[in-house]
């Protein structure tokens, strides 16, 4: 504020309350000496904020000595102390992070000395904190051969341009062990030759690491043995059948009718169940396949139409003997092996056929759908229906409805699906009710758009 101002006014609306003794006590030791030496007080500015000032002056007497006024000098230093404010506030903030004991902090300088350091950098690497006062840490020291490349890399982000990216290596302890840490770290803005790491112990990360390499290497190692033994347990049961189903034909070329009927009945049940364990072998082994997990790789898209059509024409008898009709929506492609997915509609249709009504021509629709970025194929059908009570039984092992025009089958066709589409993350289901057929749902996760092929 220009021009005077009276003490009084000056005490009672300028100067802040808390400061009003300490202003008084200057006031009074300065009128002695005469001089008013430089003196900060807060002061309760006109828009109601409290802002500081720094207050400087002489007095001025009467000719009988009595202080008359005081010509001073005030200069506003609220920025300057709202500056200070803040940087102690964020040294308050640094020093908490620094004293944590979450992370390391080193100071460091280009020479391979470690300026200073918290509690928790000294813990990772074995030292005293008197040992750091002595200066017996070089980080350039405790960083193993293999690592140095590394660093020096590091060093020449921070001389270029002030900062480090984060990047891995070890340090050498103080008893020979090694602890695996992650880094980042910058220059300090008025050196060209000291600066700041962050250290990150990473000793858990890397241990979990190892075991679950560990265990991947296992369950490789276990599903390369499990696939191998599908291998050997199919060919080693199918050859006894083999020959028993080959003698148990030539039986029956040789033999048909020269029997008694019985005979010749029981040679049919002999020739039935060899086929029956043939299929139930096959099955089996293709269930197993299909439960194989496997790493997932980019498959490219196929042509779903193209991929129906081979599993149509491996139907083709069943399709012809039932005058089953099959149709389909505009298929898009789909990201699935195409082996997968022909599985998937030959055994769906083929379910669809055989628990088909005797009294009406089985009809089967095929159709897909894009939902929540996820593909939805559907397999609609004008069968026999499902009862609620085994929609998720259906899809175990060597689960068959009894109800069946076809009494044929493994009962492992809809667990080969559910396995089949679980390598996909996707998932399978019924909508069904009995006499009203059935809608078989198989959904796959994908997010890019594809092209769709022509309906039929």
């Amino acid at each position: 504020k220009d021009g005077a101002i009276s003490r009084a006014e000056l005490e009672s609306s300028v100067i802040h309350p808390e400061d009003l003794a300490s202003f008084r006590s200057e006031m009074e030791c300065s009128i002695e000496s005469g001089l008013l030496d430089e003196m900060t007080l807060r002061i309760l500015r006109s828009d109601g904020e409290v802002g500081w000032v720094q207050v400087s002056g002489r007095f001025e007497y009467d000719a009988d000595g009595t202080p008359r006024k005081l010509i001073g000098v005030a200069r506003d230093i609220t920025s300057e102390r709202r500056a200070e404010a803040a940087l102690r506030r964020s040294e308050s903030r640094l020093r908490r992070l620094v004293e944590s004991g979450i992370i390391g902090v080193m100071y460091w300088d280009l020479d391979g000395s470690v300026l200073d350091a918290n509690n928790e950098f000294l813990k990772m690497v074995g030292f005293t904190r008197g040992e750091l006062e002595n200066g017996d840490i070089d980080w350039r020291a405790i960083t193993p051969p293999e690592w140095q490349s590394a660093d020096a890399h590091g060093i020449g982000q921070l001389l270029n341009v002030g900062k480090m990216e984060p990047f891995e290596k070890e340090y050498v302890r103080k008893d020979g062990t090694r602890v695996p840490v992650l880094l980042a770290g910058a220059m300090f803005e008025d050196s060209v030759r000291q600066g700041v790491i962050l250290v990150q112990d990473i000793t858990a990360r890397k241990d979990a690491e190892r075991e679950l390499n560990k265990t991947n290497d296992a369950l490789r190692r276990a599903n390369a043995d499990l696939e191998q033994f599908a291998y050997s347990a199919s060919h080693d049961l199918k050859e006894p059948l083999r020959m028993v189903g080959a003698f148990s034909q030539l039986l029956q070329r040789r033999y048909q009718g020269k029997l008694d009927g019985k005979a010749d009945e029981y040679l049919s049940f002999c020739v039935e169940g060899v086929h029956r364990m043939e299929d139930l072998i096959r099955d089996l082994l293709a269930f197993t396949q299909a439960a194989m997990p496997s790493e997932r790789f980019a498959v490219p898209p196929v042509d779903t139409v193209a991929v129906l059509g081979r599993a149509l024409e491996n139907l083709q008898a069943s399709i012809e003997e039932t005058d089953a009709v099959v149709t389909h929506d505009t298929l898009p492609s789909l990201q699935v092996e195409a082996i997968h997915l022909q599985q998937l509609f030959q055994n769906l249709i083929g379910n669809a056929i055989k628990y088909r009504k005797l009294t009406e021509i089985p009809r089967v629709h095929i159709s897909c759908a894009r939902e929540n970025g996820a593909f939805i194929v559907s397999v609609r059908d004008n069968g026999l229906g499902i009862d609620s009570r085994y929609k998720d039984q259906i899809f175990g092992l060597f689960k068959r409805l009894k109800d069946s025009a076809d009494t044929t089958g493994t009962g492992i066709g809809l667990a080969i699906c559910q396995k089949l589409v679980e390598r996909y993350n996707g998932r399978i289901w019924v909508d069904s009710e009995v006499g009203a057929g059935s809608t078989f749902h198989v959904l796959f996760p994908f997010e890019q758009e594809v092209t769709a092929a022509s309906s039929t």
